[in-house]
C-alpha cells in the first residue's frame, strides 16, 4: 500500500505546472478574441506592402500579440524576442513556426 505524503511541490513540478498554466491561458485568449476583426483594424494603420527594401515586415497581428505578451509577462524588448524565439507556447500564440525568422526589431 503506497504511503501518502504532503510534501511540497518540487522545483521541476512547479515549472511543469507553470508551463501548463501559461499554455492554457494563451489558448483561452486565442479562442476568446476575434483575431480577424483585430487584424482588419490593425492593417489600416500598419500596411506592410509599402516597404520596398529590407527584410519582409511582420504582420501587424504578430506584432500586436507580441506586445500583449510583453505586457502580460513584464518583458523588455529584448526579453520578448528571446521568449518568443525560445518558448513554443508563445511562438504558437504569435502565429509563428519554428522555421520563422527571429523577431529582432
Amino acid at each position: 500500500m503506497p504511503i501518502k505524503t504532503s510534501q511540497p511541490i518540487s522545483h521541476v513540478g512547479y515549472y511543469v505546472e507553470k508551463r501548463k498554466t501559461k499554455r492554457v491561458f494563451l489558448k483561452q485568449i486565442a479562442e476568446l478574441i476575434h483575431w480577424e476583426a483585430v487584424t482588419s483594424v490593425l492593417e489600416k494603420y500598419y500596411p506592410i506592402d509599402q516597404a520596398a527594401q529590407g527584410r519582409k515586415a511582420y504582420l501587424a497581428l504578430v506584432l500586436m500579440k507580441r506586445t500583449l505578451l510583453q505586457t502580460w509577462y513584464h518583458l523588455s524588448g529584448y526579453g520578448i524576442e528571446e521568449q518568443v524565439n525560445d518558448t513554443l507556447s508563445l511562438m504558437r500564440f504569435c502565429g509563428l513556426q519554428l522555421e520563422s525568422v527571429s523577431l529582432k526589431p
